[in-house]
């Protein structure tokens, strides 16, 4: 069996007042295919126990594969379910308290901006983690540290989708 292993951001911060932007010193740490996969079933019980994927009032964007659909769901379950969503994010680590309080406030926003991505693919995970940070600034999380995690979160969020929403 291949092992999968992704990595997420954990903060240190150093407070660097510049303009009312926090720098933050991050530690990379790795997540194991056990790990990825407890991830990957506790979004799809949400997904399931919030009965999304049913009746949207959204039009279906229509997508060119499998992954773009996963995209789709992370991106549903952001917007109709956002602060479920978050907890599950930070109950197994991806998120600390301060970044999964600022995620709340943005929720909508972040979902919408995944729903964009859908059309990537297989570079959606990818595509999140790279520029989502930029949108969470002009949304008002000023923190790097913070603005990374939430961005690693989604994206990984995004790839344990693939294994449950195939």
């Amino acid at each position: 069996m291949i092992a999968l292993i992704v990595a997420f951001v954990i903060p240190s911060k150093t407070l660097a007042a510049e303009n009312n932007v926090v720098d933050t010193d991050l530690q990379v740490k790795q997540l194991s295919e056990q790990e990825i996969q407890q991830l990957a079933l506790e979004l799809n019980a949400l997904y399931v126990s919030e009965n999304l994927g049913t009746g949207s009032e959204n039009p279906v964007i229509e997508t060119k594969g499998i992954k773009s659909k996963a995209a789709l769901k992370v991106a549903e379950m952001l917007i109709k379910s956002g602060n479920k969503t978050v907890n599950i994010l930070e109950d197994l680590g991806l998120l600390d308290a301060a970044a999964a309080k600022s995620f709340k406030k943005v929720t909508g926003k972040v979902g919408k901006f995944v729903e964009s991505l859908a059309s990537a693919g297989d570079d959606a995970a990818a595509m999140a983690k790279s520029q989502l940070p930029n949108k969470l600034k002009s949304w008002g999380i000023k923190d790097k540290g913070t603005q990374q995690m939430i961005a690693n979160a989604v994206s990984y969020a995004i790839k344990a989708a693939d294994w449950i929403f195939l």
